[in-house]
């Protein structure tokens, strides 16, 4: 490239590589400076993308894990709602166990009376025939069993725990604090029959005590 002098007047010059300069800018400049501002509007539209996916991930998972609760809340009542129905019908049937095995007990300590009174036996000698028979029924895989209680409280037959038989309860409370044998008693006395819940051992478990419902 050649650099070519002018003279204007005699007295100043001009570098048209210079002016060639500054043409270009005059020419690219404003191109130059939409890609610019392009470029930086773009990184700026991209954050503002970037920020606005993140918060509506973020707004998302926690719509995800409130259905999940929603839902797992719902899962969880209705399988309550289904074992406590469940229950309720294992109670009422075990009920209506209950009244019909006492009713047995009842009708076969009855005619074991009568059988053996008209042999001339003495009440203690029926009575203790009475009391090996009950005793020996044990059902519900050893949660059912008979025991006789008598109006002053005094345990005649407890066939799972035979060390406590011919102890006064009468003030025997369970492990709820309920005074259960002076329920008991008080039907006695005053010849009423019904249901009552307590807290009782198992069989072989004289440590812990469980619910067990009782017809008398």
């Amino acid at each position: 490239m050649y650099n070519i002098l002018l003279r204007y007047g005699g007295e100043g010059m001009i570098n048209l590589t210079t002016e060639n300069n500054i043409l270009k800018i005059v020419k690219y400049g404003p191109i130059v400076l939409v890609i610019t501002l392009s470029i930086i509007l773009t990184q700026i539209f991209i954050t503002n993308q970037s920020k606005s996916l993140v918060q509506e991930i973020h707004q998302l998972k926690i719509n995800y894990l409130d259905n999940n609760k929603k839902r797992v809340k719902e899962e969880v009542d209705r399988t309550y709602n289904l074992l406590e129905t469940s229950l309720n019908d294992i109670e009422i049937d075990l009920i209506k166990e209950v009244k019909n095995r006492v009713d047995e007990g009842h009708l076969l300590a009855t005619k074991t009376w009568n059988k053996n009174k008209s042999k001339n036996k003495n009440d203690k000698e029926i009575f203790d025939e009475i009391k090996e028979t009950l005793g020996n029924m044990i059902f519900n895989e050893g949660s059912g069993y008979y025991f006789m209680i008598d109006k002053k409280g005094e345990l005649l037959l407890q066939p799972l725990r035979k060390e406590i038989e011919g102890q006064n309860i009468l003030n025997f409370k369970d492990s709820q604090g309920y005074a259960f044998v002076q329920t008991m008693v008080n039907s006695i006395k005053n010849k009423e029959d019904g249901f009552d819940s307590y807290y009782w051992y198992k069989k072989g478990d004289t440590k812990n005590t469980y619910k067990k419902i009782s017809y008398y």
